[in-house]
């Protein structure tokens, strides 16, 4: 199984890279008003609109500055594309499938296993629980 380890401020968390469309450099993000929840706004992705969410921000982190090593990487999960905000890419692991763990922490909407590598447990995001909270915050805009 393939992954993407990636950095907030304060936390590094896998994206399952089956979802990954493409990771590109930052783009000008086009702002949304405060009612739109947990979106930070839309970027103009290869002539379509798509949401944007801050990875700091959305984890309930303090929002970073961001610089020449963020990226935006695009996922694409259940018919839905957004870009998601981070740091920095930190790495790809391609890991057996046992290396995938369950998962239970604080933070359990956010993350729905984990995956076990050397001596490190990284957490993977529930691409399932974004697309909610997107689609929601569509809604009220």
């Amino acid at each position: 199984m393939l992954f993407v380890l990636c950095q907030t401020q304060e936390s590094t968390f896998a994206v399952d890279a089956d979802h990954i469309v493409e990771i590109i450099r930052m783009v000008q993000i086009t702002r949304l008003p405060s009612e739109a929840g947990r979106l930070d706004g839309l970027i103009n992705y290869r002539g379509d609109m798509i949401p944007v969410m801050d990875s700091n921000r959305y984890l309930q982190q303090e929002a970073a500055p961001y610089g020449a090593d963020s990226a935006m990487v695009v996922v694409r999960y259940a018919n839905q594309t957004f870009a998601l905000v981070l740091n920095e890419i930190v790495s790809v692991l391609d890991l057996p499938v046992e290396a995938l763990i369950a998962y239970e922490a604080i933070e359990q909407e956010y993350f729905n296993s984990a995956l076990q590598h050397e001596t490190r447990i990284h957490p993977v995001l529930n691409l399932k629980r974004i697309v909610q909270d997107i689609r929601t915050s569509l809604q009220s805009v």
